[in-house]
């Protein structure tokens, strides 16, 4: 089991908004998680990785096709008191899934540096 967060980088957000916006992404996917897929998720080492994104077009297409393969995703959407303005998308949480389902739909993203 994985969660991956497909973070915005046109956005140029701080390190630290960035923590903050995995962390919105963690909570989410808890939230909307049945109980089982949480059970798992935390005895799998709850094995999160975070990919960079280059636009909101791009997450728009990642979040099509997470959904077109019945993949679990929420968009994040922020508040706008800091750094960016309100109602944001700043990135995608998908999972937790499957490790090899969502190893084989994030073939060719980097992660974030």
């Amino acid at each position: 089991m994985k969660l991956v967060i497909f973070m915005r980088t046109d956005l140029n957000m701080s390190r630290g908004k960035i923590a903050v916006q995995a962390g919105h992404a963690t909570a989410i996917a808890m939230r909307m998680s049945t109980e089982e897929t949480i059970k798992q998720w935390f005895d799998n080492a709850q094995t999160k990785v975070v990919l960079a994104i280059n636009s909101y077009e791009q997450l728009h297409q990642v979040k099509n096709e997470a959904v077109n393969r019945g993949l679990p995703c929420y968009v994040v959407q922020d508040i706008g008191k800091t750094e960016v303005l309100p109602d944001t998308i700043t990135c995608l949480v998908v999972g937790p899934a499957d490790s090899g389902r969502l190893n084989k739909f994030t073939e060719g993203f980097k992660t974030l540096n």
